[in-house]
């Protein structure tokens, strides 16, 4: 029987669960932290007699009961960290301050694409994140913005009147609108949008061979407006396998 990985990115507003056999993704699913242990126990294909091999990226501080539930059933744990041993080069960048997250989709990008030399990695989620691959030179920086959710909800914070309007809920027209909840939507959109199209027309002046791809909870609501991307659906669960891959070759030479 081939081991069971269990592979989770703990974001800032849910937990992805994925789960595959060496470099076959078989499945993945999107649960509160509350549910992840009872989630990855009911898993069809998961039994006691399963080897279970686990890695687990956290932005934050990581869910004790998910780590000692692992600790516990996974014949081996990978904690995510600048310590982890990764197939890609981090130039300049400090380790100690890049989110795991990041790595993971970075790694994911190089291994999905072994032709491609450049790549701009788009990752939309509470959090923007604009991310710059080289791969002989490895990550090369980027820059971090708030996400559709946090600018619709920093709206209904921060003024007396206007209401949560939420992304992706809510008609958007590429126009000026009519009424104040189509203006959110609108606005909020169309924020993203151009902040998007003005960092791929940044990498494109200087490396116009770059691929753009485009991934993260909110990015099946932008693709279809935004030429030249490609959009993977599960890139940081793609890197995360790739890099536990990474580590048992290490172990295995």
């Amino acid at each position: 029987m081939r081991p069971l990985r269990i592979l989770i990115d703990q974001g800032n507003s849910f937990c992805k669960i994925a789960f595959s056999h060496e470099e076959e993704l078989i499945s993945s699913i999107t649960v509160t932290l509350d549910k992840a242990v009872e989630s990855i126990a009911r898993f069809p294909r998961f039994d006691e007699s399963s080897e279970i091999v686990s890695i687990y990226c956290c932005v934050g501080e990581c869910y004790e009961p998910l780590r000692a539930w692992l600790l516990k059933n996974a014949a081996r744990l990978i904690m995510l960290d600048e310590k982890t041993s990764i197939p890609m080069a981090v130039e300049r960048y400090d380790r100690t301050s890049l989110g795991v997250d990041r790595i993971a989709a970075a790694v994911g990008a190089l291994s999905l694409y072994p032709i491609a030399n450049d790549f701009l990695v788009i990752d939309i989620g509470t959090a923007i994140t604009f991310d710059r691959i080289n791969r002989k030179r490895g990550f090369l920086g980027g820059n971090i913005s708030a996400g559709p959710g946090l600018r619709a909800e920093a709206l209904r914070s921060h003024t007396a009147h206007l209401p949560y309007v939420e992304p992706g809920k809510h008609k958007v027209d590429i126009d000026f609108a009519l009424d104040t909840k189509s203006a959110i939507a609108n606005g909020v959109f169309l924020s993203v949008l151009y902040e998007i199209e003005g960092y791929i027309a940044l990498v494109k002046k200087n490396c116009p061979d770059a691929l753009v791809l485009l991934t993260g909870g909110y990015a099946s609501y932008f693709v279809e407006k935004i030429k030249n991307v490609t959009f993977v659906e599960r890139l940081t669960m793609v890197g995360l396998n790739s890099i536990v891959s990474y580590n048992e070759n290490i172990e295995s030479n």
